[in-house]
């Protein structure tokens, strides 16, 4: 029996003769497809990704046969890949110093999707390895056509030379794949006919795509700027608040209801007023902006302790006790600048140096920063104005339209009590109390613009907080007092949960400065009525504490993504797991827990042992032994499934099989449930079939 099977049994086994190879060719054409782009991608800088991709599709190509197509297979040789891609590529991965808003994201993901193309090149050639090898390219050809003239390794009139190679050499490979297909070779094999038809279509296709190029290219950029800006960059552009202060534009109605997380602060002390513009100027409705232009000087003496990236927010610093507030920045488009208290010192970040003017705005030179820190130093809510410059020392703070000037007048007059003011304090008192009596706060109101908006509010005596602070900053030159008007956020909610000061949209707030001669310092006066502050507003519910600290945990997820080089955390945590096993390996508890562990682990295996019988141990070694029969036996795509039964298995395989090898099989099969599933095992046949079986190479 033994000598009858012997022989035809040979003809079971993939490398004889008769069983088809694994074919090279999709392999070889999906490579030179990577390669084309890698090459492109790597032109006038390092070389390190394209000769790794290279040396990995010389050997994808040479293997005889493909990686076992099980998710272990899969899963570690992609991990495995990755790293080696994003070492080789680390050049273009690490962001220079100090580059806030450079993380090389878009490398990363491109290196990563090279990655998982290159893993396609070892496992057996199918129509899903050709589309991951094009997901593995077209990234990476997107990088390099998006490349402006300026930037090394750009594409310089070339942009055509690298599509149409890319799509020509994947749809060598995909051909290829089609054609290296069991029995499948004589019926897509093109014809003259059919060849002709194909190269129309193709032509047809580079027709209407060279006439949609444009409108494609702008939909994809858009689309593009959309999407990373979701993630990455967009939310970092201030853009909204930026401006000059209309008075004709209307407050939304609903602004007390938008509940959208600008700030998280604290969580020491009580953030309350929270500067972000400053105005001077008023001219026909409108408050002209100051653009800050002077880069803000490092500090030379910092509270905190902190030597990196200080800057000092007023000439000098005083040498008072202080504290340190943190600010996360959860929706920087809502900002024009840093939101800063008037008694902040210092000022910590990241980036360029901010930008400031001499009424005290700070704002970013590039892009806003995730988080800043301030040095606070300790004083009355009263006090709590920017100290700089000094009152008299612009006469644009006690500037008065002409136009306005008579009107003005007339207001200070029908404040009680507020020309006979001693002190600047009674006067603050006096208008406030004016406005709390005598005015309502409302949303939503569009002023007329003639004669002058402030006029129309005066007559109507309602409106939003814009409308208060700049009546009452007129009425406060008008009687020889410099005033300005402030723009920011009133900061008076706190999430338990978060454990922070919560600064939302509906807090945005308007109030005044104004200088105290006597004290030669500046005050704050809010004139709006006290329904109308953002102290008033209705508490969140416990609902929106619960979401602000999912939207809170989101955005410093992303921020930790945007800060963070994953080689060096991958390199640190390499570097501290062996400094671990290094430290426990010398000392004495390190030596103790590993003979332990070696103690149960050799305990465990003779349990094991010794649980089975050796019936047991020789019915597990004829399923073994069947197992490397079938792998022998058949082409890797013709493998018994794991949810498959043997009966199931060759009856799934028998067309694709020629009749003689499929008897052979069979009788292997027979064989082997006879002596599996008998009621007695037989030990002599049982050996005897596993030595005959184990034989076969």
């Amino acid at each position: 029996m033994k000598k009858r099977l012997k022989a035809p049994l040979l003809s079971l086994f993939p490398h004889s003769a008769a069983a088809p190879r694994r074919s090279r060719w999709p392999v070889f054409f999906s490579a030179l497809a990577l390669l084309w782009c890698a090459w492109w991608y790597c032109r006038e800088e390092s070389q390190g990704l394209l000769l790794l991709a290279a040396g990995l599709a010389a050997l994808a190509v040479a293997r005889p046969r493909a990686f076992p197509g099980t998710a272990r297979w899969v899963i570690w040789s992609g991990v495995l890949l990755t790293v080696a891609c994003l070492a080789a590529n680390v050049s273009r991965l690490v962001p220079p110093e100090n580059a806030l808003g450079d993380t090389r994201a878009v490398d990363r993901v491109v290196t990563v999707a090279f990655a998982l193309g290159l893993t396609a090149l070892f496992f057996r050639p199918t129509i899903d390895g050709v589309t991951l090898a094009a997901v593995g390219g077209l990234p990476m050809a997107m990088v390099v056509l998006s490349r402006g003239e300026s930037l090394s390794g750009a594409a310089k009139g070339l942009e055509m030379l690298i599509v149409w190679g890319l799509v020509a050499l994947l749809m060598a490979a995909d051909l290829a794949q089609r054609l290296a297909q069991p029995r499948t070779a004589e019926r897509l094999a093109p014809g003259a006919r059919e060849l002709g038809w194909r190269l129309v279509i193709l032509a047809a296709i580079a027709c209407l795509a060279l006439g949609l190029r444009l409108p494609v290219e702008w939909a994809a950029k858009s689309v593009q700027k959309r999407l990373f800006g979701w993630v990455m960059y967009a939310e970092h552009v201030p853009r909204r608040r930026a401006g000059d202060l209309w008075l004709t534009r209307p407050t939304p109605a609903d602004f007390g209801q938008r509940m959208r997380v600008v700030l998280l602060a604290g969580p020491e002390g009580l953030p309350a007023y929270l500067r972000e513009r400053v105005f001077a100027r008023y001219r026909d409705g409108r408050w002209t902006d100051a653009k800050p232009e002077i880069p803000l000087k490092e500090s030379s003496s910092d509270p905190s302790g902190r030597k990196r990236n200080v800057y000092a927010l007023t000439p000098v610093v005083p040498q008072t006790p202080a504290f340190v507030w943190r600010f996360e920045v959860m929706a920087p488009a809502l900002l024009a600048g840093f939101c800063l208290p008037g008694n902040a010192v210092t000022l910590t970040c990241d980036g360029a140096p901010p930008l400031a003017d001499t009424s005290g705005t700070v704002a970013a030179k590039e892009v806003m920063p995730d988080k800043y820190d301030l040095t606070v130093r300790p004083s009355r809510l009263i006090a709590s104005a920017y100290p700089w410059p000094d009152g008299l020392s612009d006469p644009v703070y006690l500037e008065i339209p002409a136009p306005l000037a008579g009107a003005v007048s007339n207001w200070v007059s029908a404040c009680a009590g507020l020309a006979d003011a001693t002190t600047l304090e009674a006067a603050i008192l006096r208008i406030e109390r004016h406005f709390a009596t005598t005015f309502t706060y409302r949303l939503g109101l569009r002023m007329q613009a003639a004669p002058d908006p402030l006029v129309d509010f005066m007559s109507r005596k309602e409106g939003a907080c814009t409308l208060f602070a700049s009546a009452a900053a007129l009425m406060f030159r008008s009687c020889g007092v410099p005033s300005r008007l402030i723009e920011g956020y009133g900061c008076s909610g706190w999430n338990p949960w978060l454990h922070r000061w919560v600064v939302r949209e509906r807090d945005g707030h308007a109030w005044v400065e104004v200088w105290d001669r006597a004290s030669g310092r500046w005050l704050v006066a809010d004139p709006t009525p006290p329904d109308g502050q953002p102290a008033a507003l209705n508490k969140p519910g416990k609902v929106r504490l619960a979401f602000d600290l999912l939207v809170a945990g989101w955005q410093r997820f992303l921020a930790y993504l945007r800060g963070t080089n994953f080689l060096q955390v991958i390199a640190d945590v390499g570097e501290t797991a062996l400094l671990f096993l290094w430290d426990m390996a010398v000392s004495l508890p390190g030596a103790v827990v590993l003979a332990g562990f070696c103690a149960v682990w050799w305990l465990r295996r003779r349990a094991s042992q010794r649980e089975r019988t050796s019936a047991e141990r020789l019915q597990f070694e004829l399923v073994q032994a069947m197992g490397g029969l079938e792998r022998r036996s058949v082409a890797a795509h013709l493998r018994r499934l794991s949810f498959e039964s043997w009966n199931a298995w060759l009856r799934r395989i028998g067309p694709e099989l020629p009749p003689a090898r499929l008897d052979e099989l069979r009788q292997w099969l027979e064989s082997y449930q006879s002596l599996r599933y008998s009621v007695t095992l037989d030990e002599a046949a049982v050996r005897a079939w596993i030595a005959r079986a184990r034989s076969m190479k």
